[in-house]
């Protein structure tokens, strides 16, 4: 042997070779091998005669292997497998060490699931009123927690059938520790709510994950409007898309109705930067950080040194009615923040005057401006990534399916005609002159104290 720690493969037989470390016996050291597959608790039931009203509480399950298909497995996002036919492709989370379907109000309550192959724990169809609360996750070879209907992701718009009446709805996935996920299937994700109603994602702590900490998606298609009424609270974020690309520490996509998706209250922070990843956004991001500030300041307040990380002011009305809309993220103890400014849809070119709130009146404040393009996705957009340069089917498709919804493109610095220092006083009191511009984009302005 050459290297501590060696596996070989000769058709169905596999060998393990360990070299032992300095000082351990190995007559002596407990090893442990799983001995199931795929999945150890399994809740299923059927259409007509679902399990109903059993928790489990205080189970803690560990060592479930997950077997790598006859035709191998490339980690799809979020520890997806493909389903149906070449025609209709559609998607499904891999198997999960425990599994709840067509099971309603059914629980999974303070216990734990830990070294396993696959997904620690999926709620399927035919589900609803499902609390997964109070567990430590961990040590997970796919994703954490996979909630509601599936078939959401681009590509497989046609695969998804309208979910059933009774179907995805009053799911609480809430107080979880859920944490180094994805160590083998890079799609890997802490918590997955996908096509859902009336829903809670709240208290979760995650981090050291391979893609997103939590991931939302809602209805795909337009004639069938079902994802409702979901809220995304007070959950901690950190060390995600350790590994991937094309993901945030929060992720949430499609079209929620009624009220809505409420993201609220969440901390995020330390996502981390793909090497590979594509320039543009990187460059915006770290801009706002540079400038702004917020990153370090959430590392403040998890140490308890800043009680208040970030005050908000919404500096105009932000109904969805309106055209443009601008609110402010503002640091008092650092002296910096940011004025956002989003312009929704295509208007004549406008002037307006902005008062940020919160700034010192006896200091002065450097200016910097920066913008972005918001526009429905083209080719051209993603030329160089992976949409771009796959199966032209596959493209079109996922075009079809993203449809008329707005990327954020092309951030840069820009010249908006604000003075590069102004006042406190004068900044809260006169304000400062933006121009909109004609078509739907991103401003940005970022302002930093120099002096008192």
């Amino acid at each position: 042997m050459d290297d501590p720690f060696t596996v070989t493969v000769d058709g169905p037989i596999i060998t393990w070779s360990y070299w032992p470390c300095a000082g351990e016996d190995v007559a002596r050291a407990e090893v442990i091998a799983p001995v199931v597959q795929n999945t150890l608790l399994a809740v299923i039931g059927t259409k007509e005669r679902p399990v109903v009203n059993v928790a489990f509480e205080g189970i803690h399950v560990a060592h479930v292997d997950w077997p790598l298909p006859a035709w191998g497995y490339s980690g799809l996002f979020s520890c997806n497998v493909a389903t149906g036919t070449k025609e209709k492709t559609g998607h499904s989370f891999i198997e999960a060490a425990v599994e709840f379907e067509n099971a309603r109000n059914c629980h999974f309550l303070r216990g734990g699931i830990a070294h396993v192959g696959g997904m620690a724990l999926c709620v399927r169809d035919g589900t609803m009123f499902n609390r997964i609360e109070g567990n430590e996750i961990w040590d997970l070879g796919g994703g954490g927690i996979g909630v509601g209907g599936c078939n959401v992701a681009g590509g497989y718009l046609f695969a998804a059938p309208p979910p059933e009446p009774d179907d995805y709805k009053g799911y609480v996935v809430a107080n979880n520790y859920i944490h180094h996920v994805g160590m083998d299937y890079y799609g890997g994700t802490g918590i997955c709510l996908y096509l859902s109603q009336d829903s809670v994602v709240a208290h979760n702590l995650v981090h050291d994950v391979a893609y997103c900490g939590i991931i939302v998606a809602g209805s795909q298609d337009p004639n069938v409007q079902f994802a409702r009424n979901n809220v995304i609270a007070f959950n901690h974020i950190y060390n995600c898309m350790k590994t991937t690309v094309d993901g945030a520490g929060l992720y949430v996509t499609f079209a929620n109705y009624d009220d809505g998706t409420r993201v609220r209250g969440n901390l995020v922070h330390d996502t981390q930067w793909n090497a590979f990843g594509r320039g543009t956004v990187a460059s915006g991001i770290q801009v706002m950080q540079a400038w702004a500030g917020l990153e370090p300041a959430y590392r403040r307040a998890l140490l308890n040194q800043q009680p208040n990380p970030c005050n908000f002011h919404a500096l105009t009305d932000l109904s969805r009615e309106r055209p443009w809309a601008a609110c402010q993220f503002d640091l008092p103890e650092r002296g910096r923040g940011v004025v956002q400014i989003v312009r929704r849809k295509t208007g004549e070119d406008e002037k307006i005057m902005l008062k940020p709130r919160g700034l010192d009146s006896s200091a002065s404040y450097e200016m910097k401006a920066y913008a972005g393009t918001l526009a429905p996705a083209t080719k051209a957009l993603f030329e160089g990534t992976f949409f771009g340069t796959c199966d032209t089917s596959l493209f079109t498709t996922y075009l079809t399916a993203v449809g008329k919804l707005p990327i954020l493109s092309d951030v840069r610095p820009a010249d908006l005609e604000i003075p590069a220092m102004m006042s406190g006083k004068e900044a809260v009191e006169r304000g400062f002159p933006v121009n909109l511009g004609t078509r739907p984009g991103v401003l940005w302005i970022a302002y930093h104290k120099v002096q008192k």
